[in-house]
């Protein structure tokens, strides 16, 4: 390896270090959301060059976690209760429908993968790894097996707005594991071609997923306005 490949390779794995820290800073709450993302304070703090930190923060960016505003610097994304009610009435009435699309369209191949996922996520939430959604996605694994990229792509943008609150409830243990069940229900339905059940199945883990969240997020929050449906 050339000395500029070396520090090519080197600044990656710089850049990959600084990227977990701060996501999983973002992710436990240490660092609450519209704090301000100091680069130099960073740098700092992890002993690194700013390089790495700005990278860094570009990757956390492109994952949801963090906005960066021209000319006033990167913060992390702030939520409310209602701003996730609504993306999640959105994320619902989108993946319900690839379930059912799934359901009808899925093929052998398809159903071997799927449950290649769902076992990588079982085997990760069952040794407490905090990181299972943010290395395995069934649902937009799903998406994609829909067969209709629209209804694909807009289920990974969504998902993207989402990125905060569903590794954090993500990271909650028991959450966890019941959702596990849930995505079971789900590949159960799709399995057997059951494009209503699948569809059912979707949305009622969704809808838990949305309470678990506002509980978690928004433990004092007054009651909202509106219920998802």
């Amino acid at each position: 390896m050339t000395p500029a490949a070396d520090k090519n390779q080197s600044s990656l794995t710089l850049t990959f270090k600084v990227s977990d820290t701060l996501r999983r800073e973002i992710i436990g709450g240490i660092r609450v959301s519209g704090e301000r993302l100091n680069e130099v304070a960073i740098a700092n703090a992890l002993n690194v060059s700013r390089g790495p930190v700005r990278e860094a923060i570009l990757r956390l960016a492109s994952e949801g976690l963090v906005i960066v505003l021209p000319h006033r610097g990167a913060f992390v994304k702030t939520l409310d209760p209602q701003g996730v009610m609504d993306l999640f009435e959105l994320r619902i009435a989108l993946e319900s429908e690839a379930a059912a699309l799934a359901a009808q369209r899925v093929t052998g191949l398809d159903l071997v993968k799927l449950r290649s996922t769902q076992e990588q996520s079982s085997q990760l939430v069952d040794a407490n790894d905090d990181g299972f959604s943010n290395e395995v996605d069934l649902h937009e694994f799903i998406g994609k097996i829909s067969m209709n990229t629209a209804l694909s792509d807009s289920v990974k943008h969504v998902n993207t707005e989402l990125r905060l609150v569903r590794l954090r409830s993500g990271s909650n243990t028991s959450r966890a594991a019941e959702a596990v069940r849930e995505h079971n229900d789900i590949i159960k339905h799709i399995s057997v071609r059951d494009a209503d059940g699948a569809r059912e199945a979707m949305r009622h883990h969704l809808r838990r997923s949305l309470q678990t969240t506002l509980e978690l997020m928004f433990p004092d929050r007054d009651n909202p306005k509106k219920e998802a449906e």
